[in-house]
């Protein structure tokens, strides 16, 4: 009968182990449908919007952006916002449902040991605060890095015949050699930053680890906890590592889409040309077709002045 029962219940947990892993199965195969999915959706949506704007500005906001910025802005910073709208919801989602499920077992366990392993996680908002934001900068003035790389790229691809003539390849080559230099200075501070932030929020859960084993060890010599119970507990302290790090690893993408979205905006803001309307005039079977223009005046306007090249022109065309 001992040997019966024994069967029967090896056969239950692993039915049950089985079951899970297949609900586990479905439920990343619903994660990438709706999550990954959806954040591809929005992003198709904001490439639309961004092309159909950038075909209704005035020419002299491309004097204020580039078509290198605007470039790196629809293509860098857009895949940013993506990140952050899937992968970053999907971790956090993810993150939380790890602390819903771990912490009331570890209650239940031991409400002391609960108190002593989250005993460093009030540090948690300063953590993210202070990364947070300065990931958050140094992301920005990357992105506008690459920009002003793709900027001078296009501009020398585009004029290589007069570079070429003027014998300036070797400036032209140093300044984009330093503008390569600047952008790897930046990024590999903006990867310190990065590299930096989930193992500060995964040190908490090793001081309140060492807080249980200190603690806690010595309440197993007393006889206050069980050692079942304290290897147990041990057990839910080590999978409170992964929602750590997936937190340290959303704030990032989510800070990095926060950025890029505001530089997305910045198009968005711009305001667009007043549409023109030009009305079918019928023909005329003359002999002579005349157009007079009087006062014509041409000016360049940028962000800083406006320059009158002629003024009071007038002109008499025969069509």
């Amino acid at each position: 009968r001992h040997t019966r029962f024994k069967c029967d219940w090896s056969s239950d947990v692993c039915s049950s182990d089985l079951g899970l892993m297949i609900a586990q199965s479905y439920g990343r195969y619903l994660w990438r449908i709706y999550l990954m999915g959806t954040s591809h959706l929005v992003v198709k949506g904001i490439r639309e919007k961004t092309y159909d704007h950038l075909q209704r500005i005035p020419l002299e906001t491309h004097q204020k952006f580039p078509s290198g910025d605007l470039m790196s802005r629809v293509t860098n910073d857009i895949e940013s916002v993506r990140m952050a709208l899937g992968p970053g919801i999907l971790v956090t989602a993810d993150a939380i449902l790890m602390l819903i499920l771990i912490i009331p077992p570890m209650v239940f366990l031991s409400l002391k040991l609960s108190l002593l392993a989250f005993a460093f996680y009030p540090l948690v908002p300063w953590i993210t605060k202070r990364f947070g934001s300065n990931i958050d900068r140094i992301f920005g003035e990357l992105q506008k890095k690459m920009a002003g790389i793709s900027s001078y790229a296009q501009e020398s691809f585009a004029g290589v015949r007069l570079i070429r003539s003027l014998v300036l390849e070797s400036e032209t080559f140093k300044k984009f050699e330093l503008l390569s230099r600047n952008y790897k200075e930046q990024g590999i501070a903006l990867a310190k930053w990065e590299a930096a932030f989930s193992p500060s929020l995964g040190l908490l859960t090793n001081l309140g680890t060492f807080l249980i084993l200190l603690l806690g060890g010595m309440d197993v010599l007393k006889g206050a906890i069980t050692v079942g119970t304290f290897v147990a507990f041990q057990r839910f302290v080590v999978q409170l590592s992964w929602p750590m790090e997936a937190i340290g690893w959303a704030v990032t993408m989510h800070r990095e889409g926060f950025s890029a979205q505001r530089r997305i905006n910045e198009i968005w803001e711009q305001p667009k040309t007043k549409s023109v309307v030009i009305q079918n005039v019928p023909e005329k079977h003359e002999k002579q077709h005349l157009l007079h223009v009087k006062d014509l005046k041409f000016h360049y306007r940028s962000e800083e002045h406006t320059s009158e090249l002629q003024s009071h022109l007038n002109l008499v065309c025969r069509l």
